[in-house]
């Protein structure tokens, strides 16, 4: 077995992200650099590059959905308001009608109340 430099710096790479910082010793910073593999780190830089692209693109992905969802609320708010000012206006129809059957009513209550013998004349501005 070698003087336990392999062993030493095999300890710091698994133990600690920042080994570089954490030699105590001129020896355990060798060992440190004898065990690092720069084909290694430079595989797992471009890992973590590719990995970047493709977490920035499912970022840039959700952003476009989010806008389109943006998109999608608005028409939707704007159809709300379009059946708000609908159901308003059928509102002030069904209070109209209200008002006439009211009336009506009225004058039906009016005319059965009549004798017999007297004819009833409807108002000159009615129309039926």
């Amino acid at each position: 077995e070698s003087s336990g430099v392999g062993t030493t710096g095999d300890r710091l790479l698994r133990t600690s992200p920042n080994a570089f910082f954490d030699c105590s010793s001129v020896e355990e910073l060798k060992a440190y650099i004898n065990e690092v593999d720069p084909g290694q780190i430079w595989e797992e830089t471009q890992d973590l590059y590719k990995h970047w692209a493709r977490l920035s693109e499912k970022v840039g992905d959700s952003e476009t959905e989010l806008e389109q969802k943006r998109i999608e609320v608005k028409e939707l708010e704007k159809k709300v308001k379009e059946k708000d000012a609908e159901l308003k206006e059928q509102e002030k129809l069904i209070q109209q009608l209200r008002s006439i059957v009211a009336s009506l009513e009225g004058q039906i209550k009016e005319y059965q109340s009549l004798p017999a013998s007297e004819e009833y004349e409807a108002p000159e501005n009615q129309e039926f």
